[in-house]
């Protein structure tokens, strides 16, 4: 899985390790890295006036979750989330995100997600909106 490294960064962010992050091993909890590419997804919409509840009169959804752990991230540590589309259907997309851990230099994992679009009224997956696609010149 490294769809990240083909197209271009649409969106960075940076976090550190907070201690509540930690579990009982002492390095950054498996679990945590979902709150860290879910917060990084969300931020990437809203700087687009976007949310997962209203996307181009939308809302996206979840269909699949992949996450390669590679390498161990400790308190304090600061991490890069790199994030970028990809792998386009009719109703669906992936979201990729790159982790990289800044204070150690390794790369702490590689993620992605499969998003469709889903018709508010009728709960049915939907076509990608064409705004969606002109926003992002996909």
């Amino acid at each position: 899985m490294s769809p990240i490294t083909q197209t271009p960064i649409l969106f960075t962010h940076n976090i550190n390790v907070r201690i509540d992050d930690l579990n009982f091993g002492n390095h950054l909890c498996h679990t945590k890295f979902l709150n860290l590419i879910h917060n990084a997804r969300a931020l990437f919409l809203k700087i687009h006036n976007l949310s997962e509840i209203n996307c181009f009169d939308s809302q996206l959804i979840m269909l699949n979750l992949n996450i390669k752990y590679i390498s161990q991230c400790f308190f304090n540590d600061l991490l890069e989330i790199n994030l970028t589309i990809g792998n386009l259907d009719k109703a669906s997309f992936s979201f990729s995100y790159l982790i990289v851990n800044k204070t150690s230099n390794k790369l702490a994992a590689e993620a992605n997600t499969v998003m469709g679009f889903v018709d508010i009224k009728r709960g049915k997956l939907k076509r990608i909106p064409i705004q969606f696609l002109n926003l992002f010149r996909i």
